[in-house]
């Protein structure tokens, strides 16, 4: 018997008929990467893609998995597990009938191993977020435009204004942009943004942040500049965001450098990570 076996699959009917259930708590768990999450995702879905790192912080009960899901939704209430009927992982297109097998060291393996400890029933959906996307695609949530390209984690939206490309959602709370996603009243409304953290040296200020809101760490774009001294600095305002219960966005002038390497060092501070 292999551990597939073991665990309940759901179709995508099945699923979608949970979802619009007002008397069925379902949960569901994107195991796909953050840039195909904030792409496109089953509605109310939220991210959970387990690097090495996490993967052995779980194994080795490091980090509880109702820990990692907190820090991945923001709107969770606090009754929330003991409503639950199900938690519900998909990938992007995977058939669970077709006799695929997993090691003990698979990300969902472990996923679900942990999951049962917490809930009742631990499904995986058949054919993936794919499948369920194409079959119902008003019950899935684009956080991104079709024609935003996911080049990367710090692509920059430097056309925002033209294609109305959103800056990148990095935790529930931070987002990751360009300057001229901070010179944007209709992006940072349509973020929710309230506080913004400005790491450069020339990138024009904010108009749409009240005194306390807005913090400059003149990081020039150069290879000399310690942006480690910065940090702590950044850390600390960021951290009074997400106490606040705001959202902040992180920019520079493109957004691919200074600001996407204080948002990386903040991730790995938020998640405990260290860098092997």
């Amino acid at each position: 018997m292999t551990w597939l076996m073991k665990v309940k699959t759901i179709s995508c009917d099945e699923l979608a008929n949970q979802i619009c259930s007002l008397a069925y708590h379902v949960m569901c768990i994107d195991t796909r990467s953050m840039l195909q999450y904030n792409d496109n995702h089953v509605r109310d879905a939220i991210n959970i893609c387990c690097s090495k790192i996490i993967r052995r912080k779980l194994q080795y009960n490091r980090i509880s998995v109702v820990d990692l899901i907190k820090n991945n939704n923001e709107s969770q209430e606090e009754d929330l597990w003991n409503r639950l009927h199900q938690v519900v992982l998909y990938d992007e297109a995977s058939w669970w009938g077709d006799g695929h097998r997993f090691n003990s060291q698979h990300a969902l393996y472990i996923l679900v191993e942990k999951l049962k400890q917490f809930v009742p029933s631990v499904a995986l959906l058949d054919g993936g977020f794919s499948e369920f996307a194409y079959k119902f695609p008003k019950l899935c949530d684009s956080k991104i435009k079709s024609n935003c390209p996911l080049l990367s984690i710090s692509t920059p939206c430097a056309s925002a204004g033209s294609i109305n490309c959103p800056p990148t959602k990095i935790l529930p709370f931070l987002y990751l942009g360009c300057e001229e996603d901070a010179l944007s009243e209709d992006i940072l409304k349509t973020c929710h943004v309230k506080y913004v953290l400005n790491a450069s040296h020339s990138a024009v200020d904010s108009p749409y942040c009240t005194t306390g809101r807005y913090l400059r760490i003149p990081i020039k774009d150069n290879s000399s500049e310690n942006i480690v001294a910065w940090f702590q600095t950044a850390f600390d305002f960021i951290d009074k965001v997400k106490e606040s219960d705001d959202h902040i966005l992180i920019h520079c002038v493109g957004g691919v450098s200074r600001s996407a390497t204080i948002a990386i060092a903040y991730v790995m501070k938020h998640f405990s990570l260290s860098l092997d």
